[in-house]
């Protein structure tokens, strides 16, 4: 019995805490509580501070991508304000969102409320290269933040003014290449300039015309390119922008020549010519002409200077704005000759061609088959017949007039088959028959009138005698009309005419006619016969 007594008491001992040990315990627990809320409440903090300056990092990069895509914008810096030489401009954060340079929404770390970014404020100064040199953050949303932020800059006190200045002009393009016909293959650099940097470079290359893409290039970030022109004719169109976004452009054309061909003298149908004259073509080359050359000595080297130059060892040279054919009168020949000739382009001349110069100054020649005058009882035909001995006739004309009438059946214009014509005096009449004739040198026959016909009059009678007898000789040509009245009054009053009358014809002759015969007479045979 006394065993189980004590087990009893024994087991009552160990059924609870006592009050010490519970306000131990309390103690231990509030402890360790209060420990782990400081310790939370720390990382709590330090969290809240990185969100807040990951979100002070990401404005300010932001803002440094947005100034980094402007900064050569004329605009963008145009609207920059200006304090102490310092160029600046304060912008709203909302600005970066809606160009998309900060992609969502700005949440407050510490509250977890959306941010109004109209309310937040960055101001940007920049360095002379436009670069953003200072960024400093105005936080009226984010209030447990650092109110200023400074970018490359440990405190906004190390901000110190700058002075910068816009790009607002385009990039100097150039290329090496100064002359724009050549004849040797080349290289052709191509470079832009500008102090704000190049951007972007573009040069077009057209050959003949026609688009090489090959040698085509669209390039950023550059400045130069080369480009190897061969035989040709080479269009270079260059644009460039700088990085201010102003653009420039520069075209050029460039010939690459290798060969020029020798010129083709056509001297007209190759007969001789006067004054000089022939005519020369080249076919098409790829730069053209610039000008030809001749010299009277196949030897010569030297080309001549000066308006006139025509040295018997040198080359004279004869500038013309069309090349493809050319046409001189300017060749000082005196005699025949050979001359030699080539064309040029600016940097080399063709093959010599020659050809000879024959000089045709004798004017043809027009015979008539009857001399000038009187024929009594002769009706017939007679003939006109053209010559040069030289360059040959070119072509002719004859016109006859009976008594001032034109005999149109009888005369001819511009005839070029035949050297002669016949023509037929088929009435007594004063006939008058013109010619005219040039040569293939553009020579004229030298007897000429005023009007360039040469001429013979033919006056046919049916009298049969001669002087005074039968009025014959009142017929003969007179140079004037008191040489006329001079030599038939005489004439005309012995035969029983009335009156001398001198008639003018178109050749500038004069001729006599005696008036009506006097009473008791009657014309015939050209003189006055008594009335039976």
């Amino acid at each position: 019995m006394f065993d189980t007594i004590m087990i009893g008491e024994s087991m009552k001992k160990k059924n609870g805490f006592t009050l010490i040990e519970l306000i131990a315990t309390i103690a231990l627990l509030a402890v360790i509580a209060v420990i782990a809320f400081v310790s939370i409440s720390r990382v709590m903090k330090k969290a809240q501070e990185k969100n807040c300056n990951t979100l002070v990092d990401n404005i300010i990069t932001a803002t440094s991508e947005y100034v980094s895509d402007n900064r050569y914008n004329q605009e963008f810096i145009n609207n920059y304000n200006v304090d102490n030489n310092t160029r600046y401009k304060r912008i709203a954060v909302n600005l970066l969102v809606d160009k998309h340079y900060l992609n969502n929404e700005l949440v407050n770390p510490y509250t977890k409320e959306v941010i109004d970014a109209s309310n937040v404020f960055v101001t940007i100064y920049l360095n002379k290269d436009y670069t953003m040199h200072a960024a400093i953050l105005e936080d009226n949303e984010l209030q447990n933040c650092n109110l200023k932020y400074a970018a490359n800059a440990s405190t906004p006190e190390d901000i110190s003014p700058v002075i910068v200045q816009g790009d607002d002009k385009g990039p100097t393009i150039a290329y090496s290449l100064a002359d724009e016909k050549y004849n040797v293959e080349q290289v052709l650099d191509v470079s832009a300039t500008d102090e704000s940097g190049i951007d972007y470079i573009s040069v077009e290359v057209l050959k003949d015309d026609v688009k090489d893409s090959n040698k085509s290039v669209e390039k950023y970030q550059s400045d130069h390119y080369r480009i190897n022109l061969d035989e040709g004719m080479w269009k270079i169109k260059t644009v460039a922008y700088d990085n201010a976004g102003n653009m420039s452009e520069l075209s050029k054309t460039y010939i690459i020549d290798l060969t020029i061909a020798t010129p083709t003298i056509i001297n007209r149908s190759n007969e001789a010519w006067t004054n000089q004259k022939f005519k020369l073509t080249v076919s098409t080359t790829t730069s053209g002409i610039d000008n030809w050359q001749y010299t009277y000595n196949k030897d010569a080297t030297a080309v001549c200077t000066g308006s006139r130059c025509n040295a018997a060892n040198k080359w004279y040279k004869y500038n013309n704005s069309n090349m493809s054919t050319f046409i001189t009168t300017d060749f000082s020949v005196d005699r025949n000759q050979p001359v030699y000739i080539r064309a040029c382009n600016t940097k080399k001349c063709s093959d010599v061609a020659s050809t000879y110069i024959r000089i045709d100054t004798t004017p043809p020649i027009i015979e008539f088959s009857w001399p000038q005058g009187t024929y009594n009882n002769k009706l017939g035909y007679t003939r006109l017949t053209v010559s040069d001995s030289g360059s040959g006739v070119d072509y002719w004309h004859f016109h006859l007039y009976k008594n001032d009438t034109f005999i149109e059946n009888q005369s001819r214009t511009s005839v070029t088959d035949t050297d002669t014509t016949v023509f037929e005096l088929n009435g007594y009449a004063t006939w008058t028959a013109y010619g005219m004739v040039y040569d293939k040198a553009g020579n004229r026959q030298k007897d000429a009138n005023a009007n360039g016909w040469a001429y013979r009059v033919y006056i046919l009678t049916a009298n049969t005698g001669g002087g005074g007898g039968g009025g014959g000789s009142s017929y003969t040509c007179y140079t004037s009309v008191t040489e006329c009245n001079n030599a038939g009054a005489t004439t005309c009053q012995s035969n029983q005419h009335k009156a001398v009358i001198c008639q003018l014809v178109s050749t500038g002759c004069y001729t006599l006619t005696c008036g009506n015969c006097l009473a008791g007479y009657h014309s015939s045979g050209g003189a006055c016969v008594k009335n039976n």
